[in-house]
């Protein structure tokens, strides 16, 4: 589910998989999307090469796995959705924001009120 489940939320259509051997993927929809994968790099020195930087503040979204290794260059204003695996079709999700805007979007999602994560069809809500 997880980068899948937030590229259908911005109404990308294509297929979205790890981009590691390109460290960075980028797709188009409502807000444009980077997928980057740092796991092949070894040190902070080439992650400021990769220019991840420009990503981070180009207004659009960005899923970056092994995120851990970028840590010094993280901009003060950020939303982090570590998603764990529960089950064959679902996850867990747990936000954290730092900075004015990466609270106002960990607000919003907590205030969305469906908290439960499964890329299994849900039935419609009875009324």
């Amino acid at each position: 589910m997880g980068e899948t489940g937030i590229a259908q939320g911005l109404g990308i259509t294509a297929v979205v998989n790890s981009p590691t051997f390109t460290l960075v993927k980028e797709y188009a929809g409502r807000l444009p999307l980077y997928h980057i994968d740092l796991y092949r790099l070894d040190d902070v020195l080439q992650v400021e090469e990769l220019g991840i930087e420009e990503y981070l503040e180009s207004g659009g979204v960005c899923v970056v796995e092994w995120a851990e290794r970028a840590a010094v260059i993280w901009p003060s204003s950020w939303l982090r959705i570590r998603l764990i695996v529960t089950g064959p079709h679902e996850r867990l999700l747990r936000i954290a924001g730092a900075g004015e805007r990466g609270a106002q979007l960990c607000h919003a999602l907590v205030a969305s009120g469906d908290t439960r994560s499964t890329d299994e069809p849900r039935a419609p809500a009875q009324e």
